[in-house]
């Protein structure tokens, strides 16, 4: 169960409901790129990791609904984060069901411009998005590939070598702590003091880790903006079919 205070109005609201208004949101505006849920899985070794990590991803998924042009203004969306009545939610849940301007019927809602518009500049633009669209798909695949192998050296081998550093640095302080003389107090001081600041240096980097997946809503919108590409191509292809 998931808490949302919005304009003084708490709600709860479990993953299925969140599910069923991301899947009202591309139904009803299949133009716009709509941010991707979490999964309903995560990597990390323990519960609470997942709960976190879900919370997190669903906190930065409400903040850039909210904030859209669009989507911040729908009904389904002011319906999904304001009602607190079950009978009203069950009501307001089958009105969007019902809802008729969604796929191709979407169209209705739009208002074509009274000008005519230039065949010419209509094709050159819808060919020049196209191109953006594929080259958009491919670079954010990579970015997304290189982000997620750098993911793996900062929680793998850049922590694990900061660490082994740092052991070494701990073993070299014991040492010293064999001689006695007051004159090498402070230098068996200061080599440990270096061992345990390269153990918290290996520590940031697998912290790290959570700071580029967890709070990065840029890729959040790019995750969508993928989807949504792939959804136009399908649209795209079967139009020419048709």
């Amino acid at each position: 169960m998931y808490i949302i205070l919005f304009s003084n109005i708490e709600v709860s609201r479990r993953f299925k409901h969140f599910d069923w208004l991301h899947e009202r949101l591309e139904t009803k505006y299949a133009l716009i790129p709509i941010p991707p849920l979490p999964g309903k899985q995560f990597s990390g070794r323990y519960e609470d990791m997942f709960i976190e990590h879900r919370m997190i991803q669903l906190q930065m998924w409400v903040n850039r609904i909210s904030r859209h042009p669009v989507l911040g203004h729908s009904d389904v969306w002011k319906h999904f984060i304001t009602c607190t009545d079950e009978k009203m939610w069950k009501t307001g849940k089958r009105r969007a069901e019902r809802d008729e301007l969604v796929g191709a019927s979407y169209f209705h809602a739009i208002k074509a411009p009274d000008a005519p518009l230039d065949p010419y500049q209509v094709d050159t633009q819808v060919e020049n998005f196209s191109k953006f669209s594929a080259k958009m798909d491919n670079t954010v695949k990579q970015m997304h590939a290189t982000a997620q192998e750098l993911c793996k050296k900062y929680s793998g081998s850049y922590k694990r070598e900061f660490h082994k550093l740092a052991s070494s640095f701990k073993e070299l302080g014991d040492t010293f702590e064999m001689e006695t003389s007051p004159y090498s107090t402070d230098l068996t001081k200061a080599i440990k003091v270096t061992g345990d600041t390269y153990e918290e240096i290996g520590d940031l980097y697998g912290e790290q880790v959570v700071h580029l997946t967890d709070r990065d809503e840029f890729h959040i919108l790019l995750y969508g903006l993928v989807d949504w590409f792939k959804r136009q191509i399908y649209c795209q292809v079967w139009l020419e079919i048709c």
